[in-house]
């Protein structure tokens, strides 16, 4: 049989190409056969051409602090091919903020490009706390492709920080001659050590937030232009947020100073002189100082000018050696001198003047570090912290995710009408009765087919979010302002799924988990089961991935941003007598609503402020408000807060903010919602296991022996109230009737969801002081200047503001808003621990103020003076003597009779009556 030819030519080159599979699988194999080691090592080689992650550490200069942004340096390198994916950073719940129920882990993710043959430092900000401090942190960083898929994964434990520990940043070209600050506090505390760290343009943050890793800034002999103008934006957003910063002049002041923004210098630097030996150069704090206070030799100084409002510490000739002013709500100090250049550097004084600077703005920090650590052993690990407020109250913001009810009724009206009247009038008009069950298949087609679509309608639009922002203003010089937005952002998805919520700008951005999460239906019926969330830094903003939300489920994402502002707020107050007077002018391009001034724990209402507009003020002072204690009596402390009185003249409930929270009532009224985050902002979270009397923003807690457990306080319980901003004279609060606009351009899944943006603004203003007046506590700076005791647990502060002193001594020192001369001050102390209050808390073998030795120092005499609370109260008339032309008085107080056991006071309160000349 003859066989066609192309078929032949087919089957021979079938037979070819299975001959040359043979080879090839033989050749392989021989390969693997006859050299395994080189197969092996050729596959090894395919895999480690991938990218590596070589190292991973945290915080500035290998230093962080818990409960902060921290910076998480990521070391990668790349031998193969260039990668373009992803780099995840996640730290799993731990300690307190791993909780029964559902557990929040979130991702944070970053776009990454790795050239071939390359090693680059990729630096991502994790929101870290660890509080059992028990257990190191663990932190795990991946590489992933751009599916998603990880690549590589590396994981490394972080030592937990000393909570003794003070946290120096050293910006300085001799960071090696800081050996006398490592010593500074050794005379004071036993246990709290500083930990310097040398900073410098590659290593300096620029981002404010990631600042408070630190405690302290020192500026000494530094090329400050080496700075970014984001870095310098970062540290003077840091200070005016609470942070420390110490400057030093000398021979170098030009270097150092002469890129600093000029409202974070106490004084104005003209050039250089030499002190004479034997000057003073370290401020009085004490009543029985030790070790020498003045340099043998001649010392080369900076001569300045202090600026208007700042207080000169010490000064030779007019030229301030140290000065101090308060910026926003942090500190800065001025040296003369330079401590890192001799003769200074090797001083023995130098420890001494270190402290000095360290415990004006770190005092409390250090005890309460210190009673920390003496009581940390003794704390119950399961206590649970307080719920996230805001986060809470955004559940009642939401508005209705239900159709509206118009629309529904509509729709059950029209299908009744045409399946009952207007189908019988068609069918008479028509006389034709077989239409009737055409009619009613029609409408029940379209009836269905519309109800559908209105259901596809509204599930696109079902999702929800609103958010509560507050933005602090800082005092600027300038026109224009800066405003530090704290935005909490609640976002109700009714349907099941992933969500992606897009935050523009460049904020630090975290999820928070409230009682809302852990109580969610989606928690109940799934426990113990982790939701991820994964926040993405974008080219344009912040991409936060919910993933695997549940029905009904409610997430809370908190962000923190800077954000300049053109105008600010501006006052002509000023006390005289016992009232406030004056007017505030707005000349933001935003009108206040619902807006109040606050003064001390007194409050006027404006209503609205409109751009360009001016308001009168008058606000009389009270001299004492008092408010309900547990056992029936009255006392003065603490008054009874704003946001009650607030509350209460507008007929709303007062008291804890949880009253606001209905879930069957959403908070859609204006006042409701304004009184509901204001009673928010007041509120201070109280354990049922360690509180004595617990009320909105005044919880006291038990002191038992040395140890205590603190679980938040307010600044109410030293005389400020929460509203008002720490260190300003009087505090402009209002509602912005149009919501920022990073705020309102917050979009879920592309699209911006239907919700309520609330802004609550608070701005400082500046009250001068005319004729007789009586000044008030609480406008008057106080900080603990000097500390002496012979072991850490001598010296406790179970309370902010409140301390109990076994053996030892503490210097207060009471500052005026601004210098003034007074004629013929009488001064007021008084404290309102009572020995009764004592006994009730399960100390009766304490004693209080009236039993400790106190001191006044004399600035005419140069010595300190005896005097004696009687009562918990000291009044000194003609007190000329006590009060310097800077508004300074010390107040020094002792306890030597350990017998008695410890004394425990609060802060005692000043109010400082006379007549004010050359005020300024």
């Amino acid at each position: 049989m003859h066989m066609p030819q192309n078929t032949w030519q087919h089957k021979k080159l079938r037979m070819m190409v299975r001959s040359l599979i043979v080879l090839l699988l033989f050749g392989i194999g021989s390969d693997w056969l006859l050299f395994p080691h080189q197969a092996i090592a050729t596959t090894n080689q395919s895999k480690q051409t991938e990218p590596v992650i070589q190292n991973i550490t945290a915080g500035i200069g290998g230093s962080y602090q818990n409960g902060n942004w921290v910076p998480i340096h990521v070391t990668l390198s790349n031998n193969g091919t260039a990668f373009h994916g992803k780099l995840t950073l996640f730290s799993p719940p731990t300690g307190l903020t791993q909780r029964s129920g559902a557990q929040a882990i979130s991702k944070y993710q970053e776009n990454i490009d790795l050239p071939s043959l390359s090693q680059k430092q990729i630096t991502l900000y994790l929101p870290l706390n660890n509080s059992t401090r028990l257990t190191p942190t663990l932190v795990t960083a991946q590489l992933l492709e751009p599916s998603g898929t990880v690549i590589t994964s590396k994981n490394t434990q972080l030592t937990n920080p000393n909570p003794n520990a003070i946290i120096v940043g050293v910006l300085s070209n001799q960071p090696n001659n800081f050996s006398t600050l490592n010593s500074a506090l050794s005379g004071a505390f036993k246990t709290t050590t500083i930990q310097d760290e040398a900073l410098d343009a590659t290593n300096f943050p620029q981002q404010a937030a990631t600042l408070n890793n630190i405690d302290v800034i020192i500026i000494d002999n530094f090329t400050t232009s080496d700075l970014s103008q984001n870095q310098l934006a970062a540290l003077r957003t840091w200070v005016y947020q609470g942070g420390t910063l110490i400057i030093a002049g000398g021979p170098e002041w030009h270097n150092t100073m002469n890129t600093l923004p000029g409202d974070l210098l106490p004084v104005t630097v003209q050039g250089t002189t030499t002190l004479p030996a034997d000057t003073p150069i370290i401020p009085i704090s004490t009543n029985n100082s030790t070790g020498a206070t003045t340099l043998s030799t001649s010392l080369i100084i900076s001569t300045a000018q202090t600026h208007a409002g700042s207080i000169t510490l010490l000064a030779h000739n007019n030229t301030p050696l140290v000065a101090q002013s308060n910026v926003g709500q942090g500190n800065v100090s001025y040296l003369a001198y330079d401590p890192t250049l001799d003769p200074l550097v090797n001083w023995n004084g130098t420890a001494r003047l270190w402290a000095n600077l360290l415990l004006r703005p770190l005092a409390d920090q250090m005890i309460t570090n210190n009673t920390l650590g003496i009581a940390y052993q003794n704390m119950n690990q399961n206590t649970t912290a307080g719920p996230n407020q805001l986060g809470d109250l955004l559940q009642t913001f939401f508005p209705s995710s239900f159709p509206p009810l118009w629309i529904m009724l509509i729709l059950l009206i029209s299908y009744v009408l045409v399946l009952g009247p207007i189908r019988l009038l068609l069918v008479r008009y028509l006389k034709r009765r077989d239409w009737s069950w055409r009619i009613v298949l029609a409408t029940i087609l379209i009836f269905t087919l519309l109800s559908y679509g209105i259901a596809i309608q509204q599930k696109g639009t079902s999702v929800v979010s609103s958010s509560i922002s507050l933005v602090q203003l800082d005092r600027s010089i300038t026109p224009a302002t800066t405003g530090h937005v704290t935005t909490y952002i609640g976002v109700f998805v009714p349907n099941q799924g992933n969500f992606n919520v897009h935050i523009p700008g460049n904020g630090l951005v975290q999820t928070v988990t409230n009682s809302g999460d852990i109580n969610s239906i989606s928690s109940q019926q799934i426990p113990n089961q982790p939701y991820t969330t994964t926040v993405e830094t974008t080219p344009d903003g912040t991409d936060v991935h919910l993933q695997g939300v549940n029905i009904w489920t409610n997430r809370t994402i908190e962000t923190q941003y800077d954000m300049p502002l053109q105008g600010k707020l501006t006052s002509t107050l000023t006390l005289q007598g016992n009232t406030v007077t004056g007017t505030v002018t707005n000349t933001l391009p935003y009108t206040l609503t619902d807006a109040y001034v606050l003064v001390g724990n007194d409050y006027l209402a404006i209503s609205d402020l409109h751009p360009q507009e001016t308001k009168t003020v008058s606000i009389p002072l009270s001299t004492s408000l008092t408010s309900p204690s547990t056992n029936g009596s009255t006392n003065t402390k603490p008054p009874v807060a704003i946001a009650d009185r607030i509350a209460h003249a507008q007929g709303l409930p007062t008291g804890p903010y949880s009253t606001y929270i209905d879930p069957g009532q959403a908070t859609q009224n204006e006042a409701r919602k304004h009184a509901a985050v204001l009673e928010a902002l007041s509120d201070s979270y109280c354990s049922d296991t360690n509180v004595v009397m617990c009320g909105n923003g005044t919880g006291i807690k038990n002191i038992t022996g040395s140890t205590f457990i603190p679980t938040g306080t307010s600044a109410a319980i030293e005389g400020h109230d929460p509203l008002v901003i720490p260190g300003a004279a009087a505090t402009l609060i209002g509602w912005l009737q149009t919501p920022l606009t990073p705020n309102s351009n917050v979009t879920v899944n592309g699209q911006i969801p239907a919700g309520m943006q609330e802004t609550l603004l608070q701005a400082p203003l500046d009250v001068q002081m005319k004729g007789r007046v009586t000044i008030p506590n609480s406008f008057i700076t106080s900080q603990i200047v000097d500390l002496q005791q012979n072991q850490d647990s001598n010296i406790q502060e179970p309370l902010t503001g409140s301390y109990s002193i076994l053996n030892g001594a503490m210097t207060f020192e009471y500052t005026l808003p601004t210098p003034h001369t007074m004629q013929h001050p009488t001064l007021s102390f008084s404290d309102t621990v009572s020995a009764q209050q004592i006994t009730n808390q399960g100390n009766a073998t304490s004693s209080d103020i009236n039993h400790l030795q106190v001191y006044l120092y004399n600035w005419q005499t140069d010595k300190w003076d005896t005097y004696t609370f009687t009562r918990s109260a000291l009044t000194i008339p003609n007190a000329s003597a006590y009060v310097n032309a800077q508004g300074r008085v010390l107040l020094h107080v002792r306890n030597q009779d350990s017998g008695a056991g410890a004394a425990l006071f609060d802060k005692p309160e000043i109010s400082i009556q006379g007549t004010v000349n050359n005020a300024t």
